[in-house]
C-alpha cells in the first residue's frame, strides 16, 4: 500500500481488498503500518505522559507488544477522513465494509467490543491484522471473537 509499510505477505491481499472496496464504491486508505520498536516506544510514552500508564495500556501497546511491529497490521481510514482512528469508524461506510469483507482477504478487525475483555484493548474498528484466509475462516466457523481464544492464550496482556 503506497506510503504504508506492511509485510509483503499481507501486501497482495491488502491491494485486492482496497481494489474491491473501491469497486463497491468504498474508498479506504491505510495508515500506521509497520512501526519500529523506537517509534512504538515514543508513541506509547506520549500516551503515558498524557493519560497515565493504566489508561494508555487500554489503547496502546507497550513497545515489543504492538501488532504494528510485526508488519502485519495497519490502520484503515475512510477517504473523507471521518472518524479517523476513532470508535465511530465502525459506523462509517468504510468501517462497515471492512467488518463485512475483511475476512475474505485474510484480515481480522482485531479489537472489537466483543473481545475487548480478552484482548485488553478498547475497540479499534480501524485496526486490521493479516492472519490469512485459513485462520479467518476458522474464526468465522467457530464464532471465536479473538485470536487469543483461537490459540487458547490467556486473556489480556499482563506484561
Amino acid at each position: 500500500m503506497a506510503g504504508v509499510p506492511i509485510d509483503k505477505r499481507a501486501g497482495a491481499p491488502l491491494q485486492r481488498l482496497l481494489k474491491d472496496a473501491a469497486r463497491d464504491g468504498v474508498k479506504i486508505y491505510g495508515s500506521n503500518g509497520y512501526r519500529s520498536w523506537g517509534w512504538q516506544r515514543s508513541l506509547y510514552q506520549s500516551y503515558v505522559n498524557r493519560d497515565g500508564r493504566a489508561a494508555a495500556d487500554t489503547f496502546s501497546a507497550r513497545p515489543g507488544y504492538s501488532e504494528h511491529q510485526t508488519g502485519f497490521a495497519f490502520d484503515a481510514k475512510a477517504a473523507d477522513g471521518r472518524c479517523s482512528l476513532e470508535s465511530c469508524f465502525a459506523g462509517t461506510k468504510s468501517g462497515q465494509w471492512l467488518a463485512k469483507h475483511a475476512a475474505a482477504y485474510g484480515f481480522v478487525v482485531r479489537y472489537t467490543p466483543q473481545n475487548s475483555k480478552v484482548t485488553g484493548y478498547e475497540p479499534e474498528p480501524w485496526h486490521l491484522r493479516y492472519v490469512g484466509t485459513w485462520l479467518t475462516g476458522y474464526l468465522n466457523e467457530t464464532k471465536l471473537p479473538s485470536l487469543e481464544q483461537a490459540f487458547k492464550m490467556p486473556a489480556a496482556p499482563s506484561y
